[in-house]
């Protein structure tokens, strides 16, 4: 089986919307701003920082490199990318992924995600946190890595979230639960009601428990 490291964040939030969407097909509407995320791609694979979006993740990405002591213009110290796909196997299954940024410093990898908020809250949801730290699992097998960074486009705010050897058997063990979960029936609705009154599929999930 392949599962994009999204997915991660998908199951974590709920089994049963990731098996409804990865196995029964039902299409969700919450990746609204992906076009958007693609288009800053292009802006900044062409190194151009002109637009709000763009600006803030050169303005972040030197804030990160000043923290190792490293001035943006001394590109020799640093290596940069966007967009770039990577993938791992894991026991006979594959984990890819998209990294809209990555930057090397002296060994050291650190993936960054671009993302506009879900909700008003100032901070970002368990579920993201998962996400990210698979998008350094994913990564942690050609490179050293021990923290991943989400960008919250709209509201201007950097999430560093940290990775160690805790975490990547967390990933693991939740990656081993998404294969059982595809292999089995449709899981229960989930307790927490407050995640279904945000899912787009709400109705059509409900819908199949009264069938």
């Amino acid at each position: 089986m392949r599962f994009n490291v999204s997915s991660i964040g998908d199951y974590y939030f709920c089994p049963r919307k990731f098996y409804l969407n990865k196995k029964m097909g039902f299409e969700l509407f919450e990746n609204s701003f992906e076009d958007n995320i693609s288009g800053l791609l292009d802006e900044l694979k062409s190194r151009d920082f002109s637009s709000p979006e763009s600006k803030f993740v050169l303005d972040a990405t030197k804030n990160i490199l000043s923290e190792f002591g490293i001035s943006f213009e001394d590109t020799s110290a640093f290596s940069m990318s966007f967009g770039r796909m990577f993938e791992r196997d894991f026991i006979g299954n594959v984990l890819s992924g998209r990294i809209d940024e990555l930057l090397v410093i002296g060994g050291r990898a650190f993936p960054i995600k671009f993302r506009f908020s879900k909700s008003t809250s100032e901070n970002i949801w368990q579920s993201d946190k998962m996400e990210m730290l698979g998008y350094a699992y994913l990564l942690s097998k050609n490179f050293v890595v021990d923290k991943t960074f989400l960008f919250l486009l709209d509201k201007r705010r950097v999430f560093p979230i940290n990775f160690n050897s805790i975490s990547e058997t967390q990933i693991e063990n939740l990656f081993l639960r998404m294969i059982k979960t595809m292999k089995g029936n449709l899981p229960r609705i989930h307790a927490n009601s407050r995640k279904c009154d945000s899912c787009s599929i709400k109705k059509e999930c409900y819908h199949l428990d009264n069938l």
